[in-house]
């Protein structure tokens, strides 16, 4: 009977290294998702005087969305591998939350901008000052800040990481209260940054 042998190890490696570039991938898309939030805020300060509806309408609006939403996709297909110290049901809290901001940034970046070129201010102001506009900003609002502080607290609490780490998520959990993803965007993206370097440093 002839049998075929593999190499010693290989079974191991390529189940060891699509986990390794999971770190990688979460450090690119903490990355971009920071980048898209940090163009809408930077536009938003350096053209202070114009209407939401301008701002909304904006080239940088629809870069910072693009950039945001690869982003916050690569984290939401990564984030796990980073967080395998903790409880199940957190994580997947955090990375439903973080679905829900990949819909956020998709939506500002096209539907809003079309909207925005299309409407006049008193329309626009309408719109986004409606209750179906907070509404539809709730699913982000609430799973985010219970993912992001439980992931910060039980993480703490497993010696996952240190209490640096645990203030981070903390206050990216308090930042989702704010319905636009930009606030997240900033906050949360260096805590999952920190998280995915801390976890390529443990290799």
């Amino acid at each position: 009977m002839m049998t075929v042998s593999t190499p010693a190890g290989t079974g191991a490696r390529s189940a060891v290294e699509p986990a390794g570039r999971g770190p990688a991938l979460v450090m690119a898309g903490s990355a971009l998702l920071f980048l898209g939030a940090a163009t809408i805020f930077a536009w938003s300060l350096s053209h202070w005087s114009d209407t939401p509806r301008e701002v909304v309408a904006s080239p940088a609006e629809v870069i910072g969305c693009s950039l945001a939403t690869i982003g916050a996709v690569l984290l939401v297909l990564n984030l796990p591998s980073v967080l395998t110290d903790l409880p199940a049901w957190a994580v997947t809290t955090t990375v439903a939350g973080l679905v829900f901001v990949v819909v956020d940034a998709w939506a500002n970046g096209t539907l809003a901008v079309a909207v925005a070129q299309e409407v006049d201010e008193t329309t626009y102001e309408a719109i986004i000052t409606s209750w179906l506009a907070f509404v539809m900003t709730v699913p982000k609002i609430v799973l985010c800040t219970v993912g992001l502080v439980a992931v910060g607290v039980l993480g703490r609490r497993h010696h996952a990481f240190g209490t640096g780490l645990l203030v981070l998520y903390v206050l990216a959990g308090v930042s989702a209260i704010v319905p636009p993803f930009m606030p997240l965007g900033v906050v949360g993206s260096a805590a999952f940054f920190c998280t995915a370097l801390l976890r390529r440093s443990e290799r």
